[in-house]
């Protein structure tokens, strides 16, 4: 007898019942689209709404480098000093506005957990004050500073001599006396030259010759046009030393010379002014 297949019912398997009630994936990923297309159409009305507001109302704004500037300045002039929705607020928008301040040179905005805002300011550093009929703060690059609302002025040297055709603020300073300012205020402030004495005004109206004013009690350095190199600046060095030790003062010390620094010293009282001449000498290292 030859064997046979069996293809009885003990090996047949009932088919499974479909399960009423149960949302197939498409399904689900339909709803969440329709979901979000209503939510974004309707988000303004969405945005007025009490739990939204309490859900994604920007709680603070944090403004950090500012120096001159206040926070609530930074604020007002990004457009964030009121209340800002969080996912909403255009911060490209509020990054454009802060960079058209004068006084900033570069400006971010981000966002940050939970509900924060961060405001990340560079501001231009007043490097002078310029005598223009009124006084300039300005950068190193020569644009012209507004002034604070505070009305403080930096503590930084004045320069006179420098012509400016327009003092609004956010305008650049193009007069050559003026790069010539910063290139003598510079060597001064030179660490190998160390005067030891604060740079309280220049003046580059000649165009042969640059007067230094050096605080507290106000000699004047007549220098060439251009600064000279490290020898005449150390020997002035020498000479501011060698007054203090003396306590004398100077009115003028003339360092055009190529060999001899003069120098007007401040009578006493009952002595006349007199003029000395220094030789300067090579700066001693170490």
């Amino acid at each position: 007898m030859k064997n046979a297949a069996y293809k009885g019912r003990a090996l047949w398997t009932a088919p499974r019942p479909a399960r009423r009630g149960r949302l197939r994936p498409g399904w689900i990923l339909l709803v969440l689209v329709a979901l979000s297309s209503i939510a974004y159409f309707k988000r303004d009305a969405l945005a007025r709404t009490a739990p939204y507001r309490a859900l994604f109302t920007v709680r603070e704004v944090d403004v950090d480098g500012t120096t001159y500037l206040s926070e609530g300045e930074v604020r007002r002039a990004a457009g964030l000093d009121r209340p800002v929705d969080f996912l909403r607020a255009d911060l490209g928008r509020a990054e454009a506005k802060l960079a058209k301040m004068a006084r900033v040179e570069k400006a971010t905005i981000t966002r940050a957990l939970p509900r924060r805002i961060v405001i990340r300011v560079v501001e231009r550093k007043p490097a002078v004050l310029v005598r223009a009929g009124r006084l300039l703060e300005a950068d190193r690059r020569g644009v012209i500073l507004p002034a604070l609302v505070s009305g403080v002025a930096a503590d930084v040297p004045l320069v006179s001599g420098v012509r400016v055709k327009d003092v609004r603020a956010g305008r650049r300073i193009g007069d050559p006396a003026f790069a010539r300012a910063l290139r003598h205020i510079d060597a001064l402030l030179r660490p190998e030259i160390a005067l030891g004495r604060p740079i309280s005004e220049i003046d580059v109206s000649d165009p042969v010759t640059t007067v230094v004013t050096l605080g507290p009690d106000g000699v004047d350095v007549l220098l060439p046009a251009e600064p000279p190199n490290e020898r005449p600046l150390s020997a002035l060095r020498v000479v501011l030393a060698d007054l203090k030790t003396r306590g004398q003062s100077a009115s003028r010390i003339d360092l055009r010379g190529e060999e001899v620094i003069a120098v007007r010293p401040i009578p006493a009282a009952d002595s006349p002014a007199d003029s000395l001449s220094v030789r300067p000498r090579e700066p001693r290292r170490g």
